[in-house]
């Protein structure tokens, strides 16, 4: 044996056999300068960007393992120290698998929809194509079969983004609450006034002229906010003339319409919601390359904490031999 490897190797028995402090009162200073320092914790977490670490969770990471395993000597110190990094890594790693599948499903519910969207269009644009024709080529037959059996909700299907789904959801709510309380017998608040300007519209009233427009020209809530208090009367008895209903029996007819309007967006919602479940947890594994460095780097963490382990108890068995 060369000499260097020989002093190294009585270096290393030297530091295995060092007990460090040998007072109870610098035992328990020495057990908490991992703590107190945290050398390690100013290497190890992120303190940065979207990924940010919160340094309290490491404390309490590395506050635990110095209670475990008691280290009474500098080396056993930064061991334990050590540890936790590591333990602190193999979290992350779990952390990243997470945030991997999370946007991983989250684009695959996008892109079904997309998918589905171009899919509808392409088979519309064959059948606008062959319209004009007397028959259509079987090739061009055979392409539509294809897209509409590989499309999830066919023909029929209704491919509106998920987010105008989800705002038509909450517009039918707020028309349906805010003609709950009106008895349609009293000038009304303009959120009323815009409700049944907008029900009655619906209905084929042509309600321009009441809100001061030409017919067919476009209007929205502040047309209704300056046509005054009485404007929602007035539309309510233009309704009623062209339906030929009473004013309680107009009144509870644009509700009725509100209200289904609102149970077939929430049906509507919820069916996707559910449709996108089911994409979400077909895609709810990380793409190969993804998963195989996740796999990798957990191995390889894994092997150093059962390296630093091995050698806290091989030091704590030293010690107490000792």
């Amino acid at each position: 044996m060369s000499t260097s490897e020989a002093k190294r190797a009585a270096n290393q028995q030297n530091a295995m056999r060092s007990t460090g402090p040998r007072t109870k009162a610098g035992k328990a200073r020495s057990s908490k300068n991992a703590v107190k320092h945290g050398i390690l914790s100013r290497e190890v977490l992120v303190r940065a960007g979207r990924g940010i670490e919160a340094p309290e969770e490491f404390d309490e990471l590395l506050e635990g393992l110095v209670g475990q395993w008691d280290p009474a000597t500098v080396l056993e110190e930064q061991l334990v120290q050590q540890l936790a990094g590591q333990l602190w890594r193999l979290r992350r790693v779990y952390r990243a698998e997470t945030g991997a599948i999370q946007m991983q499903t989250d684009t695959a519910a996008l892109d079904w929809v997309d998918h589905g969207r171009a899919r509808q269009a392409e088979a519309k644009a064959l059948i606008s194509e062959t319209a004009m024709q007397e028959h259509m080529p079987l090739r061009k037959r055979k392409q539509l079969r294809d897209i509409t059996v590989d499309d999830q909700l066919g023909l029929r299907g209704d491919w509106t983004p998920t987010t105008e789904l989800e705002r038509e959801v909450r517009t039918s709510r707020w028309f349906s609450e805010t003609l709950k309380d009106w008895d349609g017998l009293q000038a009304a608040t303009p959120e009323v006034a815009y409700a049944i300007a907008v029900g009655a519209g619906r209905a084929g009233v042509e309600v321009e002229p009441l809100l001061g427009k030409r017919d067919g020209q476009k209007w929205d809530y502040e047309d209704v906010e300056k046509a005054g208090p009485q404007v929602a009367l007035n539309i309510l008895a233009e309704y009623c003339k062209v339906t030929e209903s009473q004013p309680e029996e107009g009144l509870e007819e644009i509700r009725a319409d509100f209200e289904e309007r609102l149970e077939d967006a929430v049906a509507h919602l919820q069916a996707r919601e559910v449709a996108e479940q089911s994409v979400r947890m077909s895609a709810a594994v990380p793409t190969e390359p993804a998963s195989q460095t996740l796999l990798r780097y957990e191995a390889h963490i894994e092997k150093q904490i059962e390296r630093t382990v091995n050698l806290l108890i091989l030091m704590r068995s030293q010690r107490r031999a000792d």
